[in-house]
């Protein structure tokens, strides 16, 4: 494994390399996560493949300018541009996409974007299929951004809201655990701030994207959810099958929301939904 960075203007890009092939297969990962979560998939990899694992902004060593990411976040247009130019700088010309849970709004979004370029596309337990209304009052409104401001340094009360509600059957454990999960220190409550704000203009037009894949048959697109994941439930992937009139690329699998396993391995090999 190789780990590098790609820098341009004020962003920065941190990489890992997997691999050594020529054919390349570009992998995001979940929010929270890292590149590196993608070398468990080093065994699916055949010889001339090579995956190359990108940090999301906020994310290990990748740089979001801090003076926009309150009043000038990401553009789908721009992110367009910053990838291509990452992709020019590797001498990547098409490549394969995975994306799992955040990752895989990312990858919904360039293949929106530049589907020319765009090999197949692999998505585990996607987040994009959905605007969630807590994020999008969060992201979007100026006293949803005041309140989350005044949880990261007083959280208190959303942990005591959390309890209370996972006693009452609102909140499901898995939820309840998540939450704390992804909250319960000042660094990560601003990490989800960053991200939400950093990413809050990279959704994929579903409309456009289902016109695209309906177009194109032999695009290979394949869906995997967890049967049980009460984060990002299967039933959005049937909304979607349903907009491309094909249920073929969903799959799902006897799992949770945490898909990057050896389990979900060996279902893409026995299933042969690993790019090749």
């Amino acid at each position: 494994m190789i780990k590098t960075t790609f820098t341009t203007s004020k962003f920065v890009i941190e990489y890992i390399l997997i691999g050594k092939g020529s054919t390349h297969i570009i992998c995001f990962h979940g929010f929270g996560r890292r590149a590196e979560d993608f070398e468990i998939f080093e065994s699916l990899l055949l010889p001339d493949q090579q995956i190359i694992s990108v940090n999301l902004f906020a994310h290990g060593e990748s740089v979001f300018p801090s003076d926009r990411i309150e009043c000038f976040p990401l553009q789908k247009e721009e992110w367009k541009q910053l990838f291509s130019d990452f992709l020019n700088f590797l001498d990547v010309e098409n490549f394969h996409l995975v994306g799992y849970s955040m990752g895989g709004r990312v990858g919904l979004v360039l293949l929106e974007l530049m589907p020319e370029r765009v090999k197949s596309l692999l998505l585990l337990a996607p987040d994009g299929f959905k605007i969630n209304l807590i994020y999008k009052f969060a992201s979007e409104t100026k006293l949803g951004r005041s309140m989350y401001k005044y949880l990261i340094d007083h959280p208190g009360w959303l942990f005591q809201l959390a309890k209370a509600l996972n006693r009452i059957g609102i909140l499901n454990d898995k939820l309840h655990r998540f939450v704390h999960v992804h909250l319960d220190t000042q660094t990560k409550r601003q990490q989800v701030y960053d991200v939400w704000l950093i990413y809050k203009n990279i959704f994929p037009d579903l409309d456009a994207l289902a016109a695209y894949i309906r177009k194109h048959p032999d695009f290979a697109f394949a869906m995997v959810f967890g049967q049980f994941d009460s984060i990002i439930k299967p039933k959005l992937g049937l909304k979607f099958c349903a907009k491309i009139g094909d249920d073929r690329s969903m799959h799902t699998i006897h799992s949770g929301h945490r898909l990057l396993t050896e389990n979900t391995i060996l279902y893409l090999r026995k299933n042969q939904l690993w790019p090749h």
